[in-house]
């Protein structure tokens, strides 16, 4: 029988294709080996770069060098590799990016073969190769973007390395932008993302926010409240932290004011300007806004004050609720919500239902901001609504031909202004004193006509008072006693004759800093344009200039004479006939005439909120009427009374 030792076709048709199988194998896993490797060694270059690059990062914190030591600036490159930067970083902004191309790469940073051209944010750590890597038919520009890509750095306890950042507030008034700076990615992790939110409580110290929203480095906030920012990195880790945005009307100017702010580390004012705005104030720090008239000012080629102009500080238009405490003699609780425009619309958006009357735990609009034309300013209106007013920031006093006079009789302090005697508001200087206070009422009408200058009323000491005893001001704590009673009038010096801007000289004011207004605790009472109308013959003789009309108006108030013989008619007499009177400090904050009657249980008589005596019905204010009062009025001379000045800058201006 012959043997067949050759190979059929069938079986030969079935062995190419097994070969066929096998050779198609190999080469797909010959291909995805090529793949994962070349994936690897993008990862390992990457790795390479941010390593340096988290050196070099290090080295810019500290100061050593600048990020100009490496690469371009991206924005400098041609539009072609732009176009290719804008696409690996997934943004159009190139202005906080550098360009490494590979002898940059080598120059710049030490390193050599590496293919890429680079760009880098030194702020953030973040790089990105312009060539990326594909994977699964996508591009990838970092080794972070890849599957998993998150691990592919090694470092020490990576759930405990959480970023770091700073938060900055810049106000505008009815706005403030929060910007997130100086982020710091710890443990080799090159970005992430920032979110922030409203808080509204929180949970095991963790605050809980209405919602989290991806946002920039740059936060526009339009509503006053308390905000969460929080940052998670590319590994998961977080940080959160929170800052305070309180909004209020923005000072209303006028070309002879100028913004000024105070520089601790100088100890000395400086001038802001339209680049550094937002820093003017901020209330939520009790950092009041105050300005510099052009009577006096001078500042050096750094902008610091070298010459002092009058200084105001601006009250804006707020609610505020006698929380507890209302008409007795013990110090309570006031709150206050900061209104838009001239509405009676809250910046924080919360509805707060507007009382008429006065009580425990009412809405008010405080008067002094509001219209008095259909009230007949029975309560210390303006002739509009008004977002704000300036209040003298010291005591009134005098300059002769540019240099303080210290008006020490009658004869130096009872004159009117002139071509060479001004009325100003400075520090450092005694307090003009020993005028009446029709010559006060006068003088302090003149000061400022474009800015409607006029002598304080009660209204509104009653609204700087209030102020100061919500949490934006001292917040209960006692202002501290000015005793230094020559040359104190307008110096801000404590007992022990510090100057308004040194550490016990600040506690003398209405914020606790420098920010504050002054004198309104201590040193001399001061005349306010308000008065009893009742039949006093000192109505015509002491305040012939507003007093004689026996109604009020914008610039002055008339307060109801009681049922006693109208020649004798003064505050124990008439007190019971202010119930309706509000804004004031004086009813909400008593409880009758006479001593420990007042909050905190001090005088509302002749030296606190009242009239001078029974025969001169003219008002002296001391403290707001014992808003944080800590010790009587000093009980000074009767000529030795100070004045202060009020500025109102209506829309219309």
């Amino acid at each position: 029988m012959k043997s067949n030792k050759g190979i059929t076709l069938v079986a030969l048709i079935i062995m190419v294709v097994v070969i066929s199988i096998l050779a198609g194998l190999l080469v797909n896993t010959s291909m995805s080996a090529y793949r994962s490797a070349k994936v690897t060694q993008f990862v390992a270059r990457m790795n390479m770069v941010q390593s340096k690059v988290n050196i070099a990062y290090a080295s810019i914190k500290k100061g050593d060098i600048t990020a100009e030591n490496y690469g371009i600036q991206a924005t400098d490159a041609n539009s072609s590799l732009q176009d290719k930067m804008k696409t690996a970083s997934g943004s159009n902004q190139l202005d906080q990016f550098r360009y490494l191309s590979s002898s940059h790469l080598k120059s710049d940073l030490d390193l050599e073969n590496i293919p890429e051209d680079i760009i880098v944010n030194f702020n953030t750590r973040e790089i990105y190769s312009l060539n990326g890597i594909k994977r699964d038919g996508k591009i990838y520009y970092n080794q972070y973007q890849l599957p998993g890509g998150e691990f592919n750095i090694k470092f020490s306890n990576k759930n405990q390395e959480a970023p770091d950042f700073q938060l900055e507030k810049q106000n505008y008034g009815l706005y403030t932008e929060i910007l997130v700076k100086n982020i710091t990615y710890k443990g080799n992790v090159g970005g992430g993302t920032i979110y922030y939110g409203y808080q509204t409580g929180e949970n095991n110290g963790v605050p809980t926010v209405d919602s989290w929203k991806e946002t920039t480095e740059k936060i526009h906030i339009e509503v006053s409240g308390t905000y969460a920012i929080k940052i998670i990195d590319k590994a998961g880790n977080e940080t959160i932290k929170t800052v305070k945005v309180v909004l209020e009307n923005a000072p209303s100017t006028t070309s002879d004011m100028t913004p000024v702010v105070y520089d601790e580390s100088a100890k000395k004012w400086k001038k802001v300007n339209k680049d550094n705005m937002g820093s003017w104030f901020d209330y939520a720090e009790n950092k009041w806004a105050n300005i510099m008239m052009n009577d006096g000012m001078v500042v050096d080629s750094n902008g610091y004050v070298t010459s002092y102009g009058s200084m105001f500080v601006w009250l804006p238009r707020y609610a505020y609720n006698i929380k507890n405490n209302f008409h007795t003699n013990q110090a309570g609780t006031i709150e206050v919500k900061f209104l838009k425009g001239t509405t009676n619309l809250t910046t924080d958006q919360t509805h707060i239902p507007i009382s008429t009357t006065s009580g425990n735990d009412k809405w008010l609009v405080h008067p002094a901001f509001q219209n008095g034309t259909k009230t007949s300013f029975s309560k210390g209106e303006w002739n509009c609504e008004i977002e704000g007013l300036w209040f003298a920031k010291f005591e009134t006093s005098m300059e002769t031909n540019g240099t303080h006079t210290d008006t020490n009789s009658v004869t130096t302090g009872d004159v009117l202004t002139s071509d060479t005697i001004k009325a100003v508001v400075k520090p450092g200087v005694s307090s003009w004193s020993y005028a009446s206070v029709g010559t006060f009422y006068t003088n302090c009408y003149q000061y400022n006509r474009k800015a409607n200058s006029h002598l304080i009323k009660n209204s509104e000491w009653g609204a700087m008072g209030y102020l100061a005893q919500s949490e934006y001001g001292r917040n209960g704590t006692p202002i501290t006693i000015q005793n230094a009673f020559k040359f104190q009038g307008s110096t801000g010096s404590t007992t022990n004759g510090e100057a308004y801007n040194t550490a016990s000289g600040v506690l003398g004011s209405t914020t606790g800093n420098v920010y504050g207004i002054y004198d309104v605790c201590g040193i001399r009472n001061e005349y306010t344009a308000s008065y009893i109308a009742g039949g006093s013959s000192n109505l015509s003789q002491y305040g012939a200039s507003f007093a004689t009309k026996g109604i009020s108006d914008q610039c002055a108030t008339a307060y109801p004479a009681g049922s006693s013989v109208a020649s004798n008619t003064g505050m124990s007499e008439s007190y019971s006939a202010w119930s309706q009177i509000y804004g004031d400090a004086i009813w909400e904050v008593s409880n009758g005439t006479g001593s420990n009657t007042a909050w905190g249980q001090k005088k509302m008589d002749d030296d606190g909120a009242t009239s001078n005596n029974d025969n001169e019905p003219f008002f002296l204010q001391y403290l707001a009427g014992a808003i944080c009062q800590t010790q009587d009025a000093l009980g000074t001379p009767e000529r030795s009374i100070a004045s202060r000045i009020a500025l109102v800058v209506t829309q219309d201006q």
